[in-house]
């Protein structure tokens, strides 16, 4: 592999592949938007070879199922 490898690393909200449920915590809103599309924008340069975005589990019994994801990938 050639090329940048970006890492972000976003704690806060609930962080899934699109359809992202913004409002499905407190905090899934205006960040998580803006990471999704600052990392969208990383990815389509062409000195960058992957984005990697590390984020926590959302298992909560009031959560969807597929929050709790330990890897997903787009």
């Amino acid at each position: 592999m050639s090329g940048l490898v970006i890492a972000h690393i976003a704690l806060g909200g609930c962080l899934v592949p699109e359809p992202v449920p913004y409002g499905a915590t407190e905090n899934t809103g205006g960040h998580i938007a803006y990471l999704l599309g600052a990392a969208a924008a990383q990815a389509r340069r062409p000195d960058v070879a992957r984005v990697d975005i590390l984020t926590r589990r959302f298992a909560a019994s009031d959560l969807p199922a597929d929050l709790a994801a330990e890897c997903e990938r787009p």
